[in-house]
């Protein structure tokens, strides 16, 4: 048999980009590449195919025909891990990574990850609890029973009509809201919100309200009237 010298096979090197996608944060890098080596050694000499019976390099044999004899293989895979940064976002607390922009948990976790595949993974984020406050400016008016002075990002709150001798109602202006989404409507059905990202709303009839900011600072509503 030749010897094992006789026969080489070159290594193959893959690579897999994993796309890092903060999901409403910043993060930097956005993407990183590993590489996968396949190396591959010399085994045995395979009699007629690579199934067949095999020979060590170098042992005697006596063929009784021409014969054809094919190089047997053994091979080892490593991947090059990659380090998952750490994404930023204002009022959230980042949970880890996982495959699905919509997960809840980190199927991918933290740290580092050796990839099989090219693949987008997503920021899983948990809110942190955020309180805003709430002023008040009646314009000669008098406050309604439902007067709250702080609200929580993500909760419904309820605010009165005010009231006037002589005058009617004619809305709230709100001021130093943030480009969040809020939500405004009436104060019985969820399903007749309206959503904005003004900053400042005027002639707001409306009573029930959500997210008017989505970080602390204080939103201002003052009432007007019609005589």
């Amino acid at each position: 048999m030749p010897a094992a010298s006789t026969a080489t096979k070159a290594s193959e090197s893959e690579k897999y980009t994993i796309t890092f996608n903060a999901n409403g944060g910043n993060v930097s890098p956005t993407s990183a590449t590993a590489t996968k080596t396949t190396s591959y050694s010399f085994d045995k000499w395979a009699l007629n195919s690579a199934t067949g019976a095999k020979h060590a390099a170098g042992a005697s044999y006596t063929p009784s025909a021409a014969t054809t004899f094919y190089a047997n293989w053994t091979s080892s895979t490593s991947t090059t891990s990659i380090n998952l940064p750490v994404p930023t976002r204002t009022d959230y607390t980042f949970v880890g990574w996982a495959s699905s922009s919509s997960a809840t948990s980190a199927d991918i976790g933290t740290g580092s990850i050796t990839p099989s595949a090219s693949a987008t993974i997503y920021a899983v984020w948990s809110q942190n609890i955020i309180t805003y406050s709430i002023s008040y400016n009646y314009a000669s008016g008098s406050a309604g029973t439902y007067k709250p002075t702080s609200a929580t990002v993500g909760s419904y709150f309820q605010v009165s009509n005010p009231t006037r001798s002589g005058y009617d109602f004619t809305g709230w202006n709100i001021d130093d809201m943030d480009t969040t989404t809020h939500y405004y409507g009436n104060s019985t059905n969820d399903n007749s919100n309206t959503k904005s990202t003004k900053t400042s709303l005027t002639g707001i009839t409306a009573t029930r309200f959500k997210n008017l900011r989505g970080s602390s600072g204080t939103v201002k509503f003052t009432a007007t009237w019609k005589e």
